[in-house]
């Protein structure tokens, strides 16, 4: 198995294809994952490739927005795991992903993360306004930073905290991350007193590197992860065993052991 992130895959990926016999590709499976599902994806797949000899997954993560790009930009890919099901409608709706193929994967919530040190002396969600605090959310072009910004809209909405609260949180954002991977990386490092993550991107090991503190449900929001095939596939039959393996109970088994609630 192969991992690249982002434009990376392009630079290298492509002219690996290239160079590669009509053998080698058929029997090659490229999987185009929002980075948010690193650790179960890279999981999944080597399990993949142990049942299924003979063929090599590929892997390139980035941030949905970036994969779609790059899916419409041409690149090679076979699969796409998308952090925002809207983002593959929009493919598909332009024929670059085939509509029967896509089916739900998981779905994960935001947390709010700090580092250990906790700086700021952060509690719960409602200390996130207070004045100088540095907090780290994820760009508005990608899901992760859509999903904020709902969440900062229903704060906003709840008349004991309103928009004075959501302006002061505003105020104090000091980035805007284009993965949640590099987010988690940052708090860690202690770059920052906060940030807004997935629930899925805490690893195991990251616990003992930050402090995790839920965000109540009225103004959570539950992200859905998805997945298709790119319609001009050539490796269709490798694709849809995979896209079945992504249901089966090992697949889920991996899903929730990383914070995921696997779809239904």
């Amino acid at each position: 198995m192969i991992i690249y992130s982002g434009w990376l895959f392009l630079i290298i990926g492509i002219c690996s294809i290239s160079a590669a016999s009509p053998e080698s590709k058929s029997n090659t499976l490229y999987i185009f994952s929002a980075a948010g599902m690193t650790g179960p994806v890279t999981e999944i797949a080597h399990q993949f490739e142990v049942e299924n000899p003979g063929v090599s997954a590929i892997i390139n993560f980035d941030s949905t927005t970036s994969l779609k790009n790059q899916i419409s930009a041409g690149a090679p890919a076979d699969i796409f795991i998308s952090a925002d099901p809207k983002i593959l409608k929009n493919l598909s709706d332009n024929g670059l992903i085939d509509t029967g193929s896509i089916i739900p994967v998981a779905s994960t919530c935001l947390s709010l993360i700090v580092p250990t040190s906790n700086p700021a002396g952060i509690t719960d969600l409602t200390d996130i306004n207070q004045s100088g605090l540095q907090l780290l959310v994820g760009s508005p072009d990608i899901p992760i930073g859509k999903y904020t910004a709902v969440m900062l809209q229903k704060i906003t909405e709840d008349p004991n905290l309103g928009i004075p609260f959501t302006k002061a949180v505003e105020k104090n954002i000091v980035s805007y991350e284009t993965t949640v991977a590099y987010l988690v990386s940052r708090i860690i490092l202690g770059e920052a007193d906060a940030g807004i993550s997935y629930q899925s991107d805490i690893s195991e090991e990251s616990k003992n590197a930050i402090i995790v503190i839920p965000i109540p449900d009225q103004y959570n929001v539950i992200a859905p992860f998805s997945a298709g095939i790119v319609s001009d596939s050539a490796y269709n039959p490798n694709a849809e065993a995979f896209m079945t393996y992504l249901q089966d109970d090992f697949a889920r088994s991996v899903l929730t052991k990383y914070g995921f609630t696997p779809a239904v």
